[in-house]
C-alpha cells in the first residue's frame, strides 16, 4: 500500500505543478501585454520545467534509496 501512495505521490506533484502554473499564466494574461507578458510567460515556464526536473531527480534518488 505505501508503494502504491508513493507512486500516486510521484505523479501528483508534477501534475499540480503544470496545473499550478496554468492557472498563473492565464492569471498573468490580462495583467501585461507585449514584451514583457513574453518575458512573464517564458520566465513562468523555464521555473515550471526546473521545478518538474527537480522533483523528478528528487524522487528517482527516493526510490533508489
Amino acid at each position: 500500500m505505501k508503494g502504491l501512495m508513493l507512486r500516486v505521490l510521484d505523479w501528483m506533484i508534477p501534475f499540480g505543478l503544470v496545473l499550478g502554473f496554468f492557472w498563473l499564466q492565464v492569471r498573468l494574461q490580462p495583467l501585461a501585454s507585449g514584451r514583457i507578458h513574453n518575458a512573464l510567460m517564458a520566465i513562468s515556464v523555464i521555473v515550471e520545467i526546473r521545478l518538474i526536473w527537480l522533483w523528478e531527480r528528487w524522487s528517482t534518488r527516493r526510490v533508489q534509496a
